[in-house]
């Protein structure tokens, strides 16, 4: 299973260097790391997530498998809402 299209993911590893792409400049993710030590309502990447939905804030997503893949996601990306 794989959960590189969760949003967040996508924006990790967008956030990497590429050697092999010299002019590529690297889209850094906007916000700060969530604070481990805190329990959050939602998802703890609420705050960076380009594709947050108002239940992201307000529910944590559950471990769901979508076409093989797993997510805890409330929107995979090619997966749509659950």
């Amino acid at each position: 299973m794989c959960i590189r299209d969760s949003p967040y993911t996508l924006a990790l590893l967008d956030s990497y260097p590429d050697i092999a792409r010299v002019n590529d400049k690297i889209s850094p993710i906007p916000g700060s790391l969530p604070d481990l030590r805190k329990n959050y309502a939602g998802c703890i990447y609420f705050d960076r997530c380009p594709y947050r939905k108002d239940i992201c804030k307000a529910k944590s997503p559950e471990k769901t498998v979508l076409d093989n893949r797993l997510y805890y996601c409330h929107n995979p990306l090619g997966g749509g809402s659950y």
